[in-house]
């Protein structure tokens, strides 16, 4: 089972997709889609699972540009990423 997640070129979600419109081919055949859903659809078989998500800093072993970077990286992963079926947390460690 594959799950992909369909977004433009800024990185949008696109919206108005439907199982017609994907092809999926196996060795050169095309295979059924057996399984299509929205993230966001309130129908949808996901739409109560919550997807949980932690993102951990070890500032004990990372330089400050590197913290720097690796912080920058992950708000825009976050911008991008939550919603109200994916919920982030941060956790942030230094050696004491």
């Amino acid at each position: 089972m594959w799950t992909r997640v369909v977004t433009d070129k800024k990185g949008n979600y696109v919206h108005d997709l439907s199982q017609k419109d994907f092809k999926v081919y196996e060795d050169n055949k095309q295979q059924a889609v057996t399984g299509f859903s929205f993230g966001n659809d309130p129908s949808g078989p996901l739409n109560a699972q919550k997807h949980y998500m932690i993102l951990f800093f070890d500032n004990s072993s990372m330089a400050s540009p590197d913290q720097i970077q690796a912080r920058a990286a992950a708000a825009k992963f976050i911008e991008k990423g939550a919603g109200p079926d994916r919920l982030m947390a941060v956790v942030d460690s230094a050696a004491a």
